[in-house]
């Protein structure tokens, strides 16, 4: 079932927009609090969040900006604001749609539907049209494009975005030798300049970080003169040398 979180600090605007949301097919989790909406969203994303911008306890500019950071997902935001500029507000720090109240429990189950519908069909095509945006299991790896989310054997790791791409990249093709340069064009729109050193720099925060949760770690290799390579674990273990960046020919280059 589509789950759907809805952050209101009105329990029975909250208890009518549940039962509306439900009648159309929806789960619903209902919180007063942003933060605890938040560390729910870290656990499990739904398929879409409506958040009260005008209760004091929620503050939905926070919200939306740490939201946003990691996550696509429709947001419909409900504001008690006559004025335009809070609607005007609600669109720039990343919601789809802004309501004023009093909006009703089935106007707000309807934007629901058609948010969520349109977002699929969005993510449909994105993901037909370019592959790194299609979640990937590799091995212990799991990796998540809508969320910029890597999980390693259950634990979630706490990537920048552009590390995030750097090991989609590696990861998204086994065994495949990745140039610097080819690297580089995955981050550059989020590092500024940059130049090879960084991609080395990124690389050993990447490792670094799976390390924490995993010593043994060693999937990400070095290849001497041309960049990286993500090897499967069992590949891995079957190295006769630990660390060696040796790799039988042929091998496959990725410009």
């Amino acid at each position: 079932m589509k789950k759907i979180y809805f952050v209101h600090g009105d329990i029975e605007f909250s208890n009518n927009c549940r039962n509306a949301l439900e009648a159309a097919g929806f789960g619903v989790d209902l919180f007063r609090s942003g933060d605890r909406a938040y560390e729910a969203f870290c656990r499990a994303e739904p398929c879409a969040i409506v958040l009260n911008m005008s209760d004091e306890t929620i503050d939905g500019v926070q919200f939306m900006q740490k939201l946003r950071r990691v996550s696509t997902v429709p947001v419909i935001l409900l504001t008690d604001s006559a004025e335009e500029f809070d609607e005007v507000l609600g669109l720039r720090i990343g919601a789809d749609a802004v309501l004023r109240k009093p909006a009703s429990a089935f106007l707000v189950s309807e934007w629901v539907k058609q948010l969520v519908r349109r977002h699929k069909t969005m993510t449909d095509v994105e993901t037909k049209a370019n592959p790194m945006m299609r979640n990937v299991q590799t091995g212990d790896l799991t990796l998540l494009p809508d969320r910029v989310a890597a999980i390693w054997k259950g634990h979630e790791l706490a990537l920048t975005v552009s590390e995030f791409k750097l090991l989609s990249g590696l990861a998204s093709r086994p065994g495949v030798v990745k140039t610097r340069d080819s690297l580089l064009d995955l981050i550059h729109d989020h590092d500024g300049y940059c130049d090879e050193r960084s991609i080395d720099c990124h690389v050993k925060r990447i490792r670094s970080k799976i390390r924490e949760c995993d010593a043994g770690f060693n999937c990400i290799r070095a290849v001497y003169g041309l960049g990286y390579r993500y090897v499967m674990p069992a590949a891995s273990n079957a190295t006769s040398v630990p660390g060696s960046e040796l790799i039988p020919f042929p091998m496959q280059i990725a410009g």
